[in-house]
């Protein structure tokens, strides 16, 4: 879906610069590209206005995907984010930015969630399995195995502790503590 959207897209702007830089005529850009004619009047009549469908999001393009990259992270380091944590994440961040938004009390609802993972394909909401007595049994050889995951983790991402001390860990631009995030970029 977001493959078909960003070739789309990415058809409408050469179109659009076929017609204003190699002299197209509409008829053959909207041919050439297989766009419709009426699409590249209303792009050549709105070439800086808003493209999406509905009202502004309440965090910006950047923003949104920190967010994304926060949740992936989370996930690969073994804490997945509930819907929740999302929402309250998203509600901490708007209170300490002082951000007037539609949102009641900046607290994001269900249908703010729904619009989110639309939007960002690559994450996506998993039922958990009810855990028998069993399968939460944990061996040692588990815990030694989580532990060197981490370890390389840390070192894929070139923290590993030859580079970075957990002080500076946390004293990274990019900080997550107890679900609040802090977009410094």
């Amino acid at each position: 879906h977001t493959e078909k959207k960003g070739k789309f897209l990415s058809n409408i702007t050469a179109a659009v610069n076929a017609l204003l830089n190699d002299g197209l005529s509409k008829k053959a850009a909207a041919k050439k590209f297989g766009i419709s004619r009426s699409t590249l009047q209303f792009r050549l009549k709105n070439l800086n206005g808003k493209t999406s469908c509905g009202p502004a999001t309440v965090l910006s393009e950047k923003e949104e995907e920190l967010l994304q990259t926060w949740i992936i992270e989370s996930f690969k380091k073994g804490f997945p984010r509930r819907k929740v944590d999302l929402q309250m994440s998203v509600k901490q961040f708007l209170d300490i930015d002082n951000r007037q938004t539609p949102l009641k009390n900046n607290m994001p609802g269900n249908g703010w969630s729904r619009a989110f993972m639309q939007r960002h394909l690559l994450i996506s909401v998993r039922t958990s399995e009810h855990v028998t007595t069993a399968s939460a049994c944990v061996s040692e050889k588990d815990i030694k195995k989580w532990f060197s995951e981490i370890h390389q983790y840390l070192v894929d991402e070139k923290l590993d502790d030859k580079t970075y001390s957990i002080a500076k860990l946390f004293k990274s631009k990019r900080t997550l503590i107890l679900g609040i995030i802090n977009f410094t970029d």
